[in-house]
Formats: structure tokens, sequence, C-alpha cells
């Protein structure tokens, strides 16, 4: 009897996972809504939107994620840098930090160093629609949605909360 605790622990961890079954047929997104702005602020000020929150799909077709990236300036002058590829930003989903998806703009994969300028005042937004394959969420609960800014070499991540 001494081992019984021991056997009852990954019991208790597998009924505590919220795992898609077969018998499901659809996922919600959704966005946090408290966190719409998200830090570095240093040099940009970047922040992630879905336009569409929350989103429920079946689970038999592709999802279709739409977002928005801002980058900000928040000073009068123009922000100057360079991008090392094609692209100047991609989206990528994390699950307990790992990258389970990621997304990169068509033209992204070339190599070709890119001139970047952030005028001051009003963001500059960069909209996507980002197909999801319904196998990407296996489980349910927070996802982190993220962007990365090549140019300043900074990433913004927002919590994404997948339910069955």
């Amino acid at each position: 009897m001494k081992f019984m605790p021991l056997l009852l622990i990954p019991l208790l961890l597998f009924s505590a996972c919220k795992c898609r079954n077969e018998g499901s047929s659809a996922v919600t997104i959704s966005l946090d809504k408290d966190s719409t702005v998200v830090e570095p602020k240093e040099p940009l000020t970047l922040s992630l939107a879905l336009s569409d929150s929350p989103i429920t799909y079946s689970l038999d077709k592709p999802a279709e994620l739409r977002v928005s990236f801002f980058v900000q300036w928040p000073y009068r002058s123009i922000w100057e840098g360079e991008s090392s590829s094609g692209a100047l930003y991609e989206f990528f989903i994390e699950r307990d930090g790992e990258r389970v998806f990621h997304h990169i703009p068509a033209g992204g994969m070339m190599t070709v160093m890119t001139p970047v300028e952030i005028p001051g005042g009003s963001p500059i937004i960069y909209s996507e629609t980002i197909a999801l394959e319904p196998e990407l969420f296996q489980t349910a609960g927070e996802y982190r949605l993220g962007a990365t800014f090549y140019a300043s070499k900074q990433t913004v991540t927002v919590p994404l909360l997948v339910s069955f």
C-alpha cells in the first residue's frame, strides 16, 4: 500500500487534461481582452489584436484567424531600421514555450536587406488572415499568440484561450 499514492498521481494528471477527442466538433479561440497592448515598448511599441474574438470553428476545415499587428514609434521623428529578410514580421503560436505554428507573409523567405521606416505618431498596422489547421489545437488551455518585428528584433505575445 506504500505505492498507492504514486499510482494515483498519473491518473489525476490524465483526468485533468482537457484533450480534444474524436467526439469534439468545434474549437473556440479567444484573445484575453485584458491583453491588447503588451511590452516591450523600446524602441517601438508593439501590440496584437484579433478581428473577431471569440472565434468558433469546425474541426473538419481550417479556421481563419484574422490578426492585426500594430507597430508604433511614439516620437515625432522617424524610426529607421533594417530587416534581414523580405518579410518585416512573422506571427506564431506557442504552447508551454514550444512553437506549434508560425506564419511568415509572402515574400518573407527571401534573404535581402530591407530598409524600414516607421514615422512617429499613428501605428503602422500589418494585417493577415492565417489558416489554422484543425489538428493544431490538441488540448484546451492557454496558448500564446505572438508576433516578431524583424527590424527592431522585438517580440510581443498575448494569451490565446482555446476550449472545446
